[in-house]
């Protein structure tokens, strides 16, 4: 019967993650088509809409948006939105948080330091993992003369959050790994295996 129940765990281990990740695609895409392909057919008559058209102009929108979110205007805009969004107790905080994610993740790209995947000695015999995202403070630095500072967010397991500490670079050990193989093992507590 243990191994009956092994193999269902087993199973269920393979089934779930996959089955999540399209229900949140799905959810995500028919989200976008709902919406978006509302507001379309107020403008195409429905004798020329296609669907999927909702779906392909939230991507042209998200594309549009990234190439131009510096310039003046649509920054201000987005500034404004973000202050009404930040009115909201609760908004605020999920905006906040997943906002300061894809901050993280979008920058990823652009800057090397972040590639940085770094073990930090918090206490004696217990480390954790965090990810190098630049040089530390001017207080710390300040303070620190001898040591170069460095600031490293430590992600927390199963959640959208972390902290951040400025730490002595003679205390981070440079780790062989991408960030997002680091990521993934961090969210899942250790979970996950994938080494790619």
């Amino acid at each position: 019967m243990d191994d009956l129940w092994k193999i269902f765990l087993r199973g269920l281990a393979t089934v779930v993650p996959v089955a999540v990740t399209i229900s949140i695609l799905y959810w995500i895409g028919v989200s976008l088509e709902t919406v978006l392909g509302g507001v379309m057919r107020l403008v195409v008559p429905d004798e020329y809409y296609l669907p999927g058209t909702g779906l392909v102009i939230a991507l042209l929108a998200t594309f549009v948006l990234g190439a131009t979110a510096h310039r003046w205007l649509i920054a201000k805009l987005i500034q404004i939105g973000e202050g009404l969004i930040t009115r909201i107790p609760l908004a605020k905080t999920i905006y906040g948080g997943v906002r300061d994610l894809m901050k993280f993740i979008s920058t990823t790209a652009e800057r090397k330091e972040l590639d940085q995947v770094v073990m930090v000695d918090v206490a004696e015999n217990i480390r954790m993992i965090g990810f190098v995202t630049g040089s530390g403070i001017e207080i710390a630095q300040s303070e620190e003369r001898d040591n170069e500072i460095a600031t490293v967010y430590i992600p927390l397991s199963y959640q959208i959050g972390g902290h951040t500490v400025c730490v002595p670079r003679s205390k981070l050990n440079a780790l062989d790994v991408s960030v997002e193989s680091a990521m993934r093992w961090v969210f899942t507590a250790g979970v996950s295996q994938d080494q790619k």
